[in-house]
C-alpha cells in the first residue's frame, strides 16, 4: 500500500452556543477587531456579537451573492486592507464564507467560520471567484479557516428546501472522495462514514420533515466530513461541471449539485473497482446507489432535472466543450459526446440504469 496524506490544521468547536464559544475563543486568542461577512438575516446575531465585551465589529459586510462575483470581491478586499481586523468572522454558507476566502487570498487574516449549510467549504483551502461569465476555482493554504464553530442552533430554521438541495451538495463531496483517483485510506474511510451519517438525516428529514436535533447533528457531522475530504482529495467530473453550469450558465449552485449527482455518479458507476462499488451498497444500502440516491432526492422534494433549475437543453453541447477544457482526473474516460449525453439525460430527469 503506498499512499501521500496531508492533515490540514483547523480547529472545531462543535455543539456549543455560538455566542459562549465566540467569546471563549476571542478570549484565549487575545483578538478584539472583527471584520463579519454574513447576510442581512443574520443581523441580529451580528448585534450580540458586537454586545461582546472588548469587541469591536469594524464592519458587517452583507451583501452575499452567490459564486462570488468579482465586483463583490474587490470591495471585501477594500474594506479588510483599509480596517485591519484581527480576523475575518464568516456566517453563512459557501457564499459567505468565499467571499473571506477572497479576501484572505489578498490579504491573509485568519478566517473564523460558522457554517449554516451542509456546503463543506468551511473545511475547505478551496476558493471561487466568478467574472465574465466564469468562475475560476483553485486551492491556497491562506483560505483555509482556522476555527470552524458549528451550532445547530442557528440553522434549525432552515427551509425544508434548502436543507434537501444543501444535504445533497455534501453528499456529492463525500461520493467524489470516495472514488478519487487521489485517495487515501483516511480520506476514503472518513467519506464513507459522511456518506452513512449524511444519507442516514436525508431519509430522516424525508421521514419528519423537521430538523430535530439528532438529524440536524447527523447533517452538521455529515457536512463537516464532507469538506474535510473535499480539502484532502481532488474531486472528479460531478465538481467540474456543477462549477461549470453555475458559474457559466448562472444557475444556482447547491441545486446543480443535487440534481447533477446521480447523474454522474449513475456515469462513473461501471468504471469504479468492485471493492468502491461494494462499499457504496453497503453504506447506501442498496444494489445501485446512484438510482437509490436519484429516488432520495424525489423523496426530499428536490428538483431532479436540469430543466427545473432554467438549464436550456440546448446549452449542453457548450457547457460539455467547457467541461473537458478543464484539466482533471476521473474514474470513468472523459468524451465529449457522453458528458453532453449525461447533460440531455439529467435535463430530462430521467436515470437510465445499466
Amino acid at each position: 500500500m503506498q499512499f501521500r496524506y496531508q492533515q490540514q490544521p483547523a480547529v472545531i468547536q462543535f455543539g456549543k452556543p455560538f455566542i459562549q464559544t465566540l467569546e471563549d475563543e476571542l478570549r484565549r486568542h487575545e483578538l478584539k477587531s472583527i471584520w463579519i461577512v454574513a447576510s442581512s438575516r443574520f443581523n441580529t446575531l451580528v448585534g450580540q456579537i458586537s454586545q461582546i465585551k472588548g469587541v469591536n465589529v469594524v464592519e458587517h459586510f452583507s451583501r452575499v451573492i452567490q459564486h462570488v462575483p468579482e465586483d463583490q470581491v474587490q470591495k471585501v478586499r477594500h474594506s479588510v486592507a483599509k480596517l485591519q481586523p484581527d480576523l475575518m468572522l464568516a456566517i453563512g454558507g459557501g457564499s459567505a464564507i468565499g467571499l473571506a476566502k477572497a479576501a484572505a487570498l489578498k490579504h491573509p487574516l485568519p478566517i473564523w467560520a460558522v457554517p449554516t449549510t451542509f456546503s463543506g467549504s468551511e473545511m475547505t483551502n478551496v476558493y471561487g471567484i466568478s467574472s465574465n461569465g466564469k468562475k475560476d476555482v483553485g486551492r491556497h493554504p491562506d483560505v483555509l479557516p482556522q476555527l470552524v464553530i458549528y451550532d445547530p442552533g442557528l440553522s434549525r430554521a432552515l427551509p425544508a428546501s434548502f436543507v434537501a438541495k444543501s444535504s445533497m451538495n455534501a453528499m456529492a463531496h463525500l461520493v467524489e472522495a470516495v472514488y478519487s483517483t487521489e485517495n487515501n485510506p483516511f480520506t476514503y474511510r472518513s467519506a464513507l462514514q459522511g456518506i452513512e451519517l449524511m444519507y442516514a438525516a436525508m431519509n430522516e428529514f424525508a421521514e419528519a420533515g423537521t430538523l430535530a436535533n439528532p438529524i440536524h447533528e447527523r447533517f452538521l457531522m455529515g457536512g463537516c466530513l464532507a469538506g474535510k475530504v473535499l480539502n484532502e482529495v481532488d474531486m472528479g467530473l460531478h465538481h467540474k461541471a456543477a462549477h461549470v453550469l453555475g458559474g457559466n450558465f448562472g444557475l444556482d449552485h447547491a441545486s446543480v449539485h443535487t440534481v447533477l449527482l446521480p447523474f454522474v455518479f449513475n456515469y462513473q458507476w461501471n468504471s469504479l473497482d468492485e471493492e468502491i462499488r461494494s462499499d457504496f451498497r453497503i453504506a447506501f444500502g442498496a444494489d445501485h446507489p446512484p438510482l437509490e440516491l436519484f429516488k432520495t432526492s424525489e423523496r426530499l422534494k428536490n428538483p431532479v432535472s436540469l430543466k427545473e433549475i432554467g438549464f436550456n437543453s440546448n446549452q449542453a453541447e457548450s457547457a460539455a466543450e467547457q467541461i473537458m477544457q478543464l484539466s482533471f482526473d476521473n474514474p470513468a474516460p472523459m468524451d465529449q459526446k457522453r458528458i453532453s449525453a449525461l447533460l440531455h439525460q439529467a435535463y430530462s430527469g430521467k436515470l437510465v440504469v445499466g
